[in-house]
């Protein structure tokens, strides 16, 4: 079972494969409530727990940008699925602009202190089709 959430202006393509064990956001992420544009996305993550840990979560971020209470809703969201005995391997995309990086930088710093995480960068983008 999947879910998928189309991109706007405001908010990022999301998709969450528990069959895969995939994690995808891509675009920006500035939406006008955080919290609630999370809460489906942490809803599915509660439901399908069980299936969702039992391999390590590839979590892929592209975002051109995010703001900083969407920053404190995505380390929320990885730091429960953690503390729930998940393992997760963070994939982040390093586009041209280096401010980029900078809006993940506390997300990052964060979730590398804690076990169960691996952080790779990578140049370029997310190719894989989301369906």
């Amino acid at each position: 079972m999947a879910f998928h959430l189309s991109s706007s202006i405001h908010t990022p393509e999301v998709l969450v494969d528990e069959e895969k064990s995939l994690f995808v956001l891509r675009g920006a992420c500035f939406p006008e409530d955080s919290v609630e544009f999370f809460q489906p996305i942490r809803e599915f993550f509660a439901a399908h727990i069980d299936k969702l840990r039992t391999t390590p979560l590839e979590v892929h971020i592209e975002l051109q940008y995010i703001n900083s209470s969407s920053q404190r809703e995505l380390y929320r969201l990885l730091y429960e699925f953690l503390q729930q005995n998940g393992q997760t391997h963070l994939y982040i995309y390093q586009g041209d602009d280096d401010q980029e990086l900078e809006d993940l930088r506390h997300v990052v710093f964060g979730l590398e202190q804690l076990s169960g995480v691996k952080i790779t960068y990578r140049e370029g983008f997310y190719h894989s089709s989301v369906s």
